[in-house]
């Protein structure tokens, strides 16, 4: 993965400086702001009223609800979402909420196998991981 993807660009940090105290943004934050630029194609492009709702300091779980769609090619959202949650070591829950919105949960783990309940895969662990998964279901064609 591009290393430009897991940063945030001068104009994502300048766009926070503008709403925020950049340098009191946790970690969780800014881990979850970067996958949020990553869906919106910058910060710059966030729904009107994103930076009055987000929780810049939460350490353990930011809840942003999503009004839009998540798909896996095209638009390829939720690709985007899945593949930076690896990269990022953070752990992505996805809950309905109500008509046209989609509730997405974020807490932070680690790539570090030393907790089971901390850790989390990084892509290449998680694609090996569903591989070697036995299948219950044999599929023959498609």
């Amino acid at each position: 993965m591009s290393k430009k993807r897991k940063i945030l660009s001068d104009n994502d940090i300048s766009t926070l400086k503008y709403h925020t105290d950049y340098d009191k943004i946790s970690s969780l934050a800014k881990k979850t702001l970067i996958i949020i630029s990553n869906l919106y194609r910058g910060l710059h492009n966030a729904p009107y009223g994103f930076f009055d709702k987000f929780e810049f300091d939460e350490p353990h779980c930011i809840e942003y609800e999503l009004k839009g769609v998540l798909s896996t090619f095209d638009f390829d959202t939720l690709t985007r979402l899945v593949f930076l949650a690896h990269e990022l070591a953070i752990r992505v829950e996805i809950q309905s909420t109500r008509k046209n919105c989609t509730l997405i949960l974020f807490h932070e783990r680690t790539h570090e196998k030393n907790t089971e309940l901390l850790f989390h895969p990084t892509l290449e662990q998680a694609v090996k991981w569903w591989w070697n998964m036995p299948s219950k279901v044999e599929v023959t064609e498609y």
